[in-house]
């Protein structure tokens, strides 16, 4: 007890910013990877991603931590033959922590959690089934700073969800994706 009473005193001493609110919007690339149990190959898909953000950041003297919500649309549409297999639309929430690397460049790491929608259409049946699942969240990026308010970022993200299950199919694996993107950001 000692010994967390003294860590929360000395983090409670040190010099805090409150950078605030930001905002931004981020287009990227994501490339997704499934695999269906009763079909005999994997379900593999890259493509075009958009979406935005919103977060609240605080900085110490050598690093900075962010609370972050996002919302990324896309639609992946995984087909070879039947059935076909999507994933759709990300919301997520993540925990960044950050160090700057210069005056205007910083570099962080993030981990969160998310959720998407899956879908399997099985047109020869005239079936279709629908879930959300949800997955966590690991990706690094970094962050160049115009001026006090306007920066530009890249980030990478891994996401894996929870294996989704559509009647008969299941699939074999988690689904998990891969997406870079940039974007632009605005601190108020």
């Amino acid at each position: 007890m000692r010994k967390i009473s003294t860590v929360l005193l000395l983090c409670a001493s040190l010099p805090v910013s409150a950078n605030g609110l930001y905002v931004g919007g981020q287009i990227g690339t994501s490339m997704i990877k499934g695999d269906l149990s009763n079909v005999s190959t994997s379900r593999q898909s890259n493509f075009f991603s958009y979406g935005a953000y919103a977060g609240y950041e605080l900085s110490f003297p050598s690093l900075f931590i962010a609370a972050e919500a996002d919302f990324i649309w896309n639609e992946a549409t995984m087909k070879s033959r039947h059935p076909e297999y999507e994933k759709q639309n990300i919301l997520g929430i993540s925990g960044l922590v950050g160090v700057p690397v210069t005056q205007s460049i910083d570099l962080y790491g993030r981990a969160g959690l998310v959720r998407s929608e899956f879908k399997l259409k099985e047109p020869a049946n005239n079936a279709s089934f629908s879930q959300d699942k949800n997955g966590w969240s690991l990706g690094f990026g970094g962050r160049f700073r115009f001026d006090e308010r306007m920066s530009a970022r890249i980030d990478y993200r891994y996401n894996q969800f929870d294996q989704p299950r559509f009647g008969v199919y299941t699939t074999s694996k988690k689904a998990r994706e891969h997406l870079i993107s940039v974007g632009l950001q605005y601190q108020f």
